[in-house]
């Protein structure tokens, strides 16, 4: 065997030792993606706090949030009230539809929270960056030594608590997120639902979209 032959085995699989880096790269990434977005902190339970319900999947933050202050003797729940498009083109024909903000409050009384426990605040939230700029907004210098802890869907999570850490950054608040236990996002597998492929990749989208410039504008 020649040195030029040797010389070309040696450059293949040099070339299949990069396919396949790159192949356990890709497939390393897919699995992770969507364990990188789920974050649910610890906290202490028994410190008064703020809970915080983001907007947009209702049912499951919902319910995750009723699940939290059952274990809380000290604590307060706000919704921002969310954009709806198109929603005076009802109202101008006498139809009238609730906030999701709205809903979500209903649910909690309904569930047993007393009325007292619960604030909605008036806004249009159109992102969760809105909600956090709202909430920081109606706080004001009035932010007690309350602990504040977000509650949102698991694919959610990451992204939240990124964006009200930073809004909330001056105040010197700790933040924490927790991800409701109700949502049905499978963060190891979801390469196999459609509706868990779409997440992982629009909010992959809108973390890079927080990392370039949400994170720098005020």
């Amino acid at each position: 065997m020649t040195g030029e032959n040797i010389k070309s085995i040696l450059n293949k699989k040099k070339l299949i030792f990069i396919v396949l880096l790159i192949i356990a790269a890709v497939v390393f990434s897919l699995l992770s993606a969507g364990r990188f977005l789920v974050v649910s902190d610890s906290f202490s339970k028994q410190q008064p706090t703020y809970i915080i319900i983001l907007m947009g999947s209702l049912p499951d933050r919902t319910l995750g949030a009723y699940d939290l202050v059952k274990e809380m003797p000290d604590y307060h729940i706000y919704v921002v009230k969310s954009q709806m498009k198109g929603i005076e083109l009802l109202q101008e024909r006498g139809v009238f539809m609730s906030n999701f903000a709205d809903l979500s409050a209903k649910a909690l009384r309904d569930l047993g929270i007393p009325d007292a426990n619960i604030t909605v605040i008036d806004g249009e939230a159109a992102s969760t960056r809105d909600e956090a700029l709202l909430l920081r907004s109606y706080f004001g210098e009035n932010l007690t030594e309350r602990q504040l802890v977000i509650v949102t869907s698991k694919y959610h999570s990451k992204r939240a608590g990124w964006i009200f850490k930073n809004i909330f950054n001056e105040t010197g608040r700790k933040i924490y997120v927790y991800a409701t236990l109700y949502d049905t996002f499978d963060a190891e597998h979801w390469f196999k639902n459609r509706e868990d492929i779409e997440k992982v990749i629009f909010e992959w989208i809108k973390l890079f979209h927080f990392l370039l410039w949400e994170k720098w504008v005020d």
